[in-house]
C-alpha cells in the first residue's frame, strides 16, 4: 500500500512544472490515507476483542501513479502530467533530498 500523503512531495514540481516525476512505472498500489489508519488503530486499542487478531488496510482501489496524477488535476482544475523517470535518476533524486 501507499499513502496517500506521499503526494504532498508532488507540490514543487506540480507548482512549477505542473509535472509529477515517478519511478513506479504501471505499477498499482492501493492507496489509503494515514488517518484512516489511526483510525483503525484507535478502535483496535480501546475496544474489546481485538487481541491476536491481525487486519489488512488497504485503500479502496489500486492506483498507478499517472491515474493519481489524473486525480489530482481534476481536483485542482489544472493539467497535470506524469513523467515515469528511470530508477538510477529516481535514486539520485531520493539520495539528493536526504
Amino acid at each position: 500500500a501507499a499513502f496517500d500523503t506521499n503526494a504532498f512531495g508532488w507540490i514543487q514540481t506540480v507548482k512549477a512544472q505542473g509535472t509529477v516525476y515517478g519511478a513506479l512505472g504501471e505499477a498499482a498500489l492501493p492507496v489509503i490515507d494515514p488517518a484512516d489508519i489511526a483510525a483503525a488503530a484507535a478502535v483496535v486499542l480501546t475496544t474489546p476483542g481485538h487481541a491476536g487478531k491481525a487486519y489488512d488496510l488497504s485503500g479502496p482501489e489500486s492506483l498507478t501513479t499517472a491515474q493519481q496524477v489524473e486525480i489530482l488535476a481534476k481536483a485542482i482544475g489544472k493539467p497535470l502530467t506524469y513523467v515515469n523517470v528511470p530508477d538510477s535518476a529516481a535514486r539520485e533524486s531520493m539520495l539528493g533530498m536526504g
